[in-house]
Order: structure tokens, then sequence, then C-alpha cells
């Protein structure tokens, strides 16, 4: 068996656009959240049960839909 810190990684872009694409990802990622929350809503469930689901407070949720309803 082969000792895996033994195989390089390839670099296959800079550090930069690594780091470029991680943030670009993490702002889709909220956005993805939002968007469950929404769905959650048109599902019928209340905003207790989609904020559960989605994990962030009823603060949160009501200022999503508030946003969303604008």
């Amino acid at each position: 068996m082969t000792n895996q810190e033994q195989i390089p990684i390839e670099r296959k872009i800079t550090q930069k656009e690594l780091t470029q694409k991680i943030k670009d990802l993490k702002k889709e990622l909220k956005v993805l959240e939002r968007l469950k929350f929404i769905n959650y809503r048109y599902q019928g469930k209340s905003v207790d049960e989609a904020v559960a689901l989605i994990g962030v407070t009823k603060r949160v949720g009501y200022i999503w839909q508030e946003r969303w309803n604008k």
C-alpha cells in the first residue's frame, strides 16, 4: 500500500484562483440555503419548520422571507 503523503498534489490552478473559487462557491451556498428555505415555505412548512431544516434562526428566516417578498 502506498503512503498517501508521498503522492504529490497536482497544481491545476494557482492558489489565488483556488481561493477565489472557494469564495464564489461559499456565496452560491448561501443563495442555495435561502432558496431551500423559500422552497420549504412553498411546500407549506412554517417558518419554524423551514429554519429548523436549514439550521438558521427564526429571525433570519423572516428576513429571508421579507426579502423574497419584496
